[in-house]
């Protein structure tokens, strides 16, 4: 089944006319990233809007009527502070939005990471430490780990700013530092709707390279500043499409609430499970297929449920046993076991994914015994719930 997003991109600026010609203006440099980052069965498409000559955005009413699924501001030369009209109303349109259509889910990328800062009651100024160009390690704090379920510490993204966002705007969580340089590389907001970021992702090194070049050229930048950023510039890995990915499961609503982010695993004793109890469900569906019917529809609201609460459910292949495969479904935000599937035959074929609860490969019919369990291993039986012979093609 595939997934579809229609995002809304505010284009606050055109790059160097060199970066145009060679790499394309920030219409084109966004979307080649964000198919580059999309997943297979995911399709996005755009809307274009000049805010900055023709000051021109989605109407409210669209929002509303959900015709966008998110909203992408880009990044630009000018501060977010100064006193342009243009500026003011891209300010004011993203407080309407947060206003009117609290649902709308935003995504800013380094001047729109500052304009929601300050739109969102906080601030954005001139760094005192001068500039972030080029490579850049960023530390995930313990709430952006759990947020972006990863056991790695640190992001690397391609930086082009010298203003930043001094502190959290209120309702804001911080999930990406370099303090005290930049304290707040990436924040997400507590009802996980707004995501924003200081780097850009949406910029290749080359792109950086020819910018850095203009600003020594300029006298802005100096000769060994650009020495030492260049040499890191192709050398180290860049997690560019791993946050975008994220970006686009934040659009889709498959990210953990903040809420349940912060919290532990204790969390799962206290989900409602005996909205399980439908007995001997029968279901079929082609090869790849994500599984729904009208006759489970309580138990795949459940799942889409927890999908929105704790982020896609992953599906993980265990040991295998007296010619049976056991699969766990685990919870993204903190890998615990919500779910164990129990295979009878040894010739089913089961791929693992990240895009829903119940996506098959594989021809054969499959009898399986599916069981509820949100403790241990030990007290799978005796606690679980039982579908019997949940059969897929």
């Amino acid at each position: 089944m595939t997934s579809s997003l229609h995002l809304a991109l505010l284009i606050c600026d055109t790059p160097t006319p060199k970066v145009v010609e060679d790499y394309g203006a920030y219409d084109k440099l966004f979307r080649l990233v964000f198919d580059k980052a999309r997943p297979a069965d995911v399709d996005i498409s755009w809307s274009d809007f000049d805010v900055v000559n023709r000051q021109e955005y989605p109407s409210i009413d669209d929002i509303q009527a959900k015709k966008y699924d998110g909203i992408v501001i880009t990044g630009s030369a000018r501060g977010a502070y100064e006193d342009e009209e243009w500026i003011h109303k891209l300010i004011d349109f993203v407080k309407q939005v947060r206003e009117q259509t609290p649902q709308a889910r935003i995504v800013g990328i380094c001047f729109g990471h500052q304009i929601i800062a300050i739109a969102s009651g906080g601030a954005c100024k001139p760094n005192p430490s001068g500039w972030e160009f080029g490579y850049t390690d960023t530390e995930l704090t313990p709430l952006g780990r759990r947020y972006f379920n990863t056991s790695k510490t640190q992001m690397a993204i391609q930086e082009v700013h010298k203003d930043y966002v001094p502190e959290l705007p209120p309702n804001f969580k911080c999930l990406a530092t370099t303090a005290p340089h930049t304290p707040v590389q990436v924040m997400v907001s507590d009802d996980n709707r707004v995501i924003s970021i200081q780097g850009h992702p949406e910029f290749p090194a080359e792109v950086v390279k020819l910018l850095m070049e203009k600003r020594l050229e300029a006298g802005i930048l100096k000769q060994d500043f650009v020495q030492e950023s260049l040499k890191k510039l192709y050398t180290k890995p860049i997690d560019d499409l791993w946050i975008v990915q994220h970006f686009i499961s934040f659009l889709l609503g498959k990210v953990p609430a903040v809420q349940d982010a912060e919290g532990s695993n204790s969390d799962l004793k206290q989900i409602p499970i005996t909205i399980l109890s439908t007995p001997h469900v029968r279901l079929t569906a082609a090869a790849g297929e994500v599984v729904c019917d009208p006759s489970a529809e309580q138990i795949f609201d459940y799942l889409s449920e927890l999908n929105m609460r704790f982020s896609y459910l992953v599906v993980e292949r265990m040991d295998e046993a007296n010619d049976q495969y056991y699969m766990q479904v685990k919870l993204n935000n903190d890998g615990s076991c919500l779910l164990e599937y129990r295979f009878g035959s040894a010739d089913a074929h089961f791929q693992t994914t990240i895009i829903g609860p119940f996506a098959f490969s594989g021809q054969q019919n499959v009898a399986m015994i599916v069981t509820a369990w949100a403790s241990g291993k030990d007290d799978l039986w005796k606690n679980g719930l039982t579908w019997n012979k949940l059969v897929l093609n």
